[in-house]
């Protein structure tokens, strides 16, 4: 009756306190900050947006290509949604780790470096501390 209907359609299970709302259902506001796209967190503290419904930034300074997290701090970057940068250092090559600290690398996902001394062939380490 009426009394299932004091609450309009669009705002239903949206509207937290006042501020969040709801798309398709599902929560977009908590707290007037966060959004979420598709039941998945999209902000944390309300500053990030959306692309095609994809999260675009973290803190306004992240972002995503098609999805998938393209910058953490404007520093660390994906490719195919691998991670190649941890902090404008780290690289990655068919997403197996290449630099550690802008020293290490490997070669087909082994081992190249340990500290930029050490090296494998193969898989085998060369040199311990040359």
């Amino acid at each position: 009756g009426p009394e299932h209907q004091l609450h309009p359609t669009v705002s239903a299970g949206g509207v937290g306190k006042g501020i969040g709302t709801t798309v398709s259902g599902k929560p977009k506001n908590s707290k007037g900050v966060g959004t979420t796209v598709c039941g998945k967190p999209k902000n944390s503290k309300g500053i990030g947006t959306t692309i095609s419904g994809k999260p675009k930034n973290s803190k306004d300074i992240g972002t995503t290509v098609s999805g998938k997290p393209k910058n953490n701090k404007g520093i660390c970057t994906t490719v195919s949604g691998k991670p190649k940068n941890s902090k404008g250092i780290d690289t990655t090559v068919s997403g197996k780790p290449k630099n550690s600290k802008g020293i290490c690398s490997t070669v087909n996902g082994k081992p190249k470096n340990s500290q930029g001394i050490c090296t494998t062939i193969n898989g085998k380490p060369k040199n311990s501390r040359v």
